[in-house]
């Protein structure tokens, strides 16, 4: 081999171990490190307000209010579609409130209940998820948009259910680069219901009293519709 040739072989291999070492001394964030990551924040947030979209099967149920939730085991979300229709939990009673028919439909929780409500954006329910879902990015660690040809970046995860108690068999929940929740889609075996989070504020200082909720004096209530309290 010539000098000219060992020099250009001996230059690529150089190249090709620099490379090689810059790769592999950058740590890749794991989805469920990343996870681990979003939970440990959202622990850390008092409270949060939000407006929440909710669409079931492409447009065959759709939902849309203004959603308040407070460390740990508050929430209440005030619809304006369908009209004056409320869920709030003030940590020992969940109630909804469904105007259309008069009704009331009030369950107490569980002592050890932390208010868990079906894939809000809570604590416990990420916590639910590393528990019961395998865990993997839908892309991979970088930021890609929301929807096709969106300017909005987030990072998508994916989640397939390990267990028999969890309402949907896969989700995908896509983050914002700070971290919150921006999108949930859940599918079963015959729905879809994608819940989206919008206009989000962070530590509002919101008081106790906005979750409870005082019930008109002519709606038939009915209490304990789920049998059981919820864990």
């Amino acid at each position: 081999m010539n000098s000219s040739k060992y020099f250009f072989v001996s230059g690529c291999l150089t190249l090709i171990f620099l490379c090689s070492g810059i790769a592999g001394s950058q740590e890749f964030l794991t989805p469920s490190r990343y996870f681990e990551q979003i939970s440990k924040k959202f622990g850390q947030f008092r409270d949060y307000q939000a407006v929440v979209s909710i669409d079931q099967n492409d447009g065959e149920l759709t939902m849309r209010g203004v959603l308040i939730y407070k460390n740990p085991n508050k929430l209440r979300i005030d619809f304006s579609e369908p009209k004056e229709q409320v869920l709030a939990m003030d940590g020992e009673v969940l109630t909804i409130y469904i105007p259309k028919y008069s009704y009331i439909l009030e369950q107490r929780l569980k002592r050890r209940s932390q208010a868990t409500i079906a894939f809000m954006a809570s604590t416990q329910e990420l916590a639910f998820l590393k528990e019961n879902y395998n865990i993997a990015y839908v892309v991979g660690p970088d930021p890609v948009p929301l929807d096709e040809g969106s300017r909005e970046k987030v990072i998508k995860l994916k989640f397939q259910s390990i267990s028999s108690v969890t309402g949907f068999n896969e989700l995908e929940i896509s983050f914002t680069q700070e971290g919150m929740i921006r999108r949930v889609q859940g599918s079963t075996f015959n729905k879809t219901i994608v819940m989206s989070f919008t206009q989000i504020k962070l530590n509002q200082g919101i008081p106790d009293a906005r979750f409870r909720y005082e019930s008109p004096v002519n709606a038939n209530v009915y209490k304990d519709f789920l049998f059981e309290g919820i864990d």
